[in-house]
């Protein structure tokens, strides 16, 4: 029997591949990091040093905005099914409650129209009122 890189494999065992990095193509690879160590030789300052790791951090976190926009977009393009709604209302509820205050929460679930600054001390004086009656 022949493994898939058409080598004639032993009963039972499994295939080794080694086709995930191509040796001579990592040469130039290679050597183009390993020349970036020739800049001892030739003297850096403290300068240059600091303009490297700078634009290292910059690059770096322009890479991982891109793909922040890229996988944001995806999401938006193919979203995923609605698997539990419960996270969702809580958050309307409490963005809800951000922008209206207490005050505006509970007139609306009240059920009490108007403004709710005027509207709410003159129901708490109508049910002080009643059970001042009781």
């Amino acid at each position: 029997m022949l493994a898939p890189n058409g080598v004639a494999a032993e009963a039972g065992a499994p295939a080794k591949r080694h086709d995930d990095i191509v040796y001579p193509s990592a040469i130039p690879f290679t050597l183009v990091h390993l020349a970036c160590l020739v800049a001892i030789w030739t003297g850096i300052t403290w300068q240059a040093v600091a303009i490297g790791a700078a634009l290292y951090w910059i690059r770096i976190f322009a890479i991982g905005a891109g793909v922040s926009i890229y996988e944001g977009y995806l999401h938006i393009v193919t979203p995923e099914p609605l698997a539990d709604p419960l996270v969702n209302y809580i958050v309307l509820g409490v963005a809800a409650l951000a922008v209206m205050g207490y005050d505006g929460w509970l007139a609306m679930e009240c059920g009490v129209g108007g403004d709710p600054h005027v509207v709410l001390p003159e129901v708490a004086r109508f049910v002080r009122g009643h059970l001042a009656a009781l």
